[in-house]
């Protein structure tokens, strides 16, 4: 009961939010370019509203080609909803301060709406080839209990599920080879998404060559903790739920993820931790 209130009070949440969001995108285009808000203005905001919950209620039941385009439609507008926002807040801010309404009169409001419009559009396809791009970041730890060469390939916020799946996870594994690391450590949100995702979504992970150590984050929390155990089975990794694990180079702890900030807190004193070996958390 708790959980399904919490459930209710976040979906009221969500949605007043996005409604808000989505009306100040749709007033400000249409003051600037001079639309009338008519019945297919109201029509179009309403569904741009409910377009992700649309969206996700579909991919939920019936998971396949349309149901996946749909869900990707629905998020990409979600990505562009938040930068436009952005934009136009700015520009209303400056319009506020500038305490005039130059930019707002025809036919120069519908130039600035133009490019304020081209704008978000540019950012958002900006944003969209950058959430493809593998991003590799070095970092050097000096370590007295680290006896020899370690090398540590983390990854995290992966999200596979209905817009990133098999030929993405599949460019990942070829770089962590690549990198030829000692051990990989996966922190969370591996997997996203409505629907029930693919038993095989993970498999390409059997081609790391190293071992894997896996902890859970809030979004396997939001699919569900079976979901993401069913999909793990299926690999090599080692799946630390609130478990210890010792290795030769190191001790690897994996937390699930909390919303309790004080987690860590309780729960570490509750493993023997070796202070004298290299010790790694894995919390997400």
């Amino acid at each position: 009961m708790k959980r399904i209130t919490q459930f209710a009070i976040f979906l009221s949440v969500f949605s007043s939010i996005y409604f808000l969001l989505n009306w100040f995108v749709f007033s400000q285009i249409a003051v600037y370019l001079g639309i009338e808000k008519n019945t297919l203005y109201w029509a179009l905001l309403l569904f741009a509203t409910f377009s992700f919950l649309i969206a996700t209620l579909i991919e939920n039941s019936m998971s396949n080609l349309l149901s996946k385009s749909i869900y990707f439609l629905a998020s990409v507008w979600m990505g562009f909803l938040f930068i436009q926002s952005t934009i136009f807040l700015i520009a209303f801010i400056a319009h506020f301060i500038n305490r005039h309404h130059l930019f707002l009169s025809n036919p120069l409001g519908a130039f600035v709406g133009y490019v304020l419009l081209g704008l978000g559009i540019s950012i958002s396809l900006y944003a969209l080839f950058n959430a493809c791009r593998i991003k590799i970041k070095k970092i050097t730890i000096q370590n007295k209990k680290i006896k020899h060469p370690l090398h540590i390939a983390h990854l995290s916020d992966l999200h596979l599920g209905p817009i990133h799946k098999y030929a993405y996870l599949e460019r990942i594994v070829k770089k962590v080879n690549e990198l030829k690391a000692d051990h990989v450590m996966i922190t969370g949100d591996l997997i996203d998404g409505p629907g029930k995702l693919p038993d095989d979504l993970l498999e390409d992970l059997n081609k790391i060559k190293v071992p894997i150590y896996y902890s859970v984050g809030n979004h396997e929390l939001y699919i569900g903790i079976d979901h993401a155990r069913r999909l793990i089975k299926n690999t090599k990794a080692h799946f630390l739920d609130n478990e210890m694990m010792h290795t030769k180079d190191m001790t690897v702890l994996g937390i699930e993820h909390s919303e309790d900030n004080g987690i860590l807190a309780k729960k570490l004193p509750a493993f023997s931790i070796d202070k004298n070996k290299f010790n790694v958390l894995l919390y997400h």
